[in-house]
């Protein structure tokens, strides 16, 4: 893969097996870590060796609230900010609150005129929730044992990307390269687990070319399971994922054409049971994962670290989602109100390549008696949005 994408040009590191190296890190680099102290007295012991003050447990309590960044507040500051988790249900909160001397602005008495009567309008609706453990509610379960030591393993950052299409003949890419996830995984956390966390809309719902509006559209969703292959690519190897019975082997075509081409000898072998420590990797560098046929998604191992106290050490909770992109729905090309439904593409009737419809617009303008007027090619569209609750960040878009 080096030879058609040099590491150099994005500035990665070297391939390094980061188990070995944490390891030899341990070796050189004594660290006592008593994980049965609690944090001030961890500090306090830190600030008598490091720093030579002899403070009690009651004067590193009180130093922790001085240096507390809520210290930082200002008095005008809006204690609505910043949000504690995404805005979840039919109305996104105003976090800069309308007051009665900015209601002498009219540009601010209709915005919550607009707010009032269009809740329904703003943001995305029952968005469904992926399922997300934080450390708190981790600390508290008795089924979430602590089974990691802080200075034994390492904890890596995962982006996940969307899929984009590139142009060969041109320098840029035909589609933007954004982040859709970020994840944290840890040294024991497998590829399995890592690719059942990765969120895409494929998955949820196939969006194929039909010839009219009069589909069943049960037969388009849980793609998932009609289509169970997936597969990573990292490192001049492919690990797939054949524990379905209908599973294919997507490296297969790949291997042969590298073959062909002299592009290398790739290898491949299954994902079941190859943990993020096993791997040899870049730090930087772009690896592909692969599912629904040709659905890929390049994933980029951006950040790496030894397991501090403070990060959870459960390992039931990773992969970790922190952030996702949200997703507004777009909506209909016509009305400009209702969500979208259908994908038009390629139409000799409209200005643009691509336009959504809603389903009321899509009969009215793209058909006559139920056929086609024009040439186009039509989909049916659904856009799966998702909410990580428990205050992850999101990326916003709102294509």
């Amino acid at each position: 893969m080096e030879n058609v994408y040099d590491p150099e040009s994005y500035g990665s590191t070297d391939v390094i097996d980061f188990d070995k190296y944490f390891k030899e890190y341990r070796a050189e680099c004594t660290v006592n870590i008593d994980t049965s102290k609690d944090v001030f007295t961890q500090r306090m012991e830190i600030l008598k060796s490091d720093f030579d003050l002899a403070l009690d447990l009651q004067d590193v309590k009180a130093l922790e609230q001085l240096c507390s960044i809520e210290k930082l507040k200002v008095l005008s500051e809006n204690e609505m900010l910043p949000l504690e988790s995404p805005p979840i249900g039919d109305h996104i909160s105003i976090t800069h609150p309308i007051n009665d001397r900015a209601r002498t602005l009219n540009t601010a008495k209709w915005m919550e005129e607009f707010t009032e009567s269009n809740r329904d309008l703003v943001g995305n609706q029952n968005l469904p929730k992926i399922p997300h453990f934080t450390e708190d509610k981790a600390r508290e379960d008795t089924n979430y044992v602590p089974d990691m030591q802080a200075d034994n393993g390492f904890i890596c950052k995962v982006l996940v990307y969307r899929p984009f299409s590139t142009v060969t003949d041109i320098k840029v890419t035909a589609d933007q390269v954004r982040v859709n996830m970020e994840l944290t995984v840890v040294h024991t956390t497998t590829l399995m687990e890592l690719a059942d966390s990765i969120k895409c809309a494929t998955d949820a719902f196939a969006m194929r070319e039909v010839e009219n509006m009069d589909i069943q559209l049960e037969e388009f969703y849980n793609n998932k399971e009609k289509c169970p292959s997936r597969c990573f690519f990292i490192e001049n190897a492919f690990y797939n994922d054949m524990t379905h019975p209908d599973a294919t082997d997507y490296s297969e075509v790949v291997r042969e054409w590298a073959l062909e081409n002299k592009i290398g000898n790739l290898h491949s072998t299954s994902m079941e049971g190859v943990t993020v420590g096993s791997l040899k990797f870049r730090l930087g560098y772009g690896y592909v994962y692969i599912h629904q046929g040709r659905c890929e998604h390049v994933i980029c191992f951006s950040d790496i670290r030894l397991l501090k106290t403070t990060d959870c050490l459960v390992s039931k909770i990773y992969p970790k989602i922190v952030a996702i992109k949200r997703i507004l729905s777009p909506f209909c090309f016509i009305c400009k109100i209702t969500d979208a439904t259908w994908l038009i593409l390629h139409s000799d009737r409209l200005p643009i390549r691509r336009a959504f419809f809603c389903t009321k617009c899509c009969k009215s303008y793209m058909f006559e008696d139920g056929k086609k007027v024009g040439t186009f090619q039509l989909y049916p569209y659904h856009q799966e949005a998702f909410v990580v609750p428990q205050n992850p960040n999101h990326f916003s878009d709102s294509e």
